[in-house]
């Protein structure tokens, strides 16, 4: 994944754990976007 720890500052980032559990929550609700 990438790891963004530049000086300019923005946007913290999401921790791994938490992208992943957002990922199997996706899966098992059916919530992505559609194409």
């Amino acid at each position: 994944m990438f790891d963004n720890r530049s000086e300019k500052g923005g946007k913290p980032n999401i921790d791994e754990v938490v992208m992943i559990k957002l990922l199997i929550l996706q899966q098992w609700y059916g919530l992505s976007d559609p194409v």
